[in-house]
C-alpha cells in the first residue's frame, strides 16, 4: 500500500498560529501532524462535491436515527441501564455536531 512507501517529504510554510492549530487538531485526532494533513487533503479532495457530502450526512443521520430508536426500545425494557442512557446522550451530541458541520458547508 501507498502508506508503506512514504519516503518523500513535502514542506509547506505556515504561520506560528497555523502551526499551533494544526498541532492541536492532530492532538485531538490522536494523529501525527503528517497524518492529520494527509487526512485533511484526502478528505477535501474526496468530498469536493458538497452533494456527495450532504448525501453522506444523510446516511449518518438515518443510521443515528435507527440506533436511537433501537436504544429507546432497549431503554423501555431496562430503564435503569446507564449505558443505554449515555449512548442516547452521545447520539444527540453527534446529531448536533453533524448539524453544525452542515451549516459550515
Amino acid at each position: 500500500m501507498e502508506f508503506n512507501k512514504r519516503r518523500k517529504k513535502c514542506e509547506i510554510r505556515v504561520s506560528a498560529s497555523e502551526k499551533q492549530k494544526i498541532q492541536e487538531l492532530a492532538s485531538q485526532l490522536g494523529l501525527s501532524v503528517s497524518a492529520t494533513v494527509r487526512h485533511i487533503l484526502v478528505k477535501e479532495h474526496f468530498f469536493s462535491n458538497n452533494q456527495e457530502l450532504n448525501s453522506l450526512f444523510g446516511q449518518i443521520r438515518d443510521t443515528l436515527l435507527a440506533i436511537s430508536q433501537s436504544l429507546s426500545n432497549l431503554n423501555c425494557s431496562n430503564s435503569n441501564n446507564g449505558t443505554v442512557r449515555q449512548l442516547q446522550i452521545d447520539i444527540q451530541e453527534l446529531k448536533k455536531t453533524i448539524a453544525m458541520m452542515e451549516k459550515k458547508l
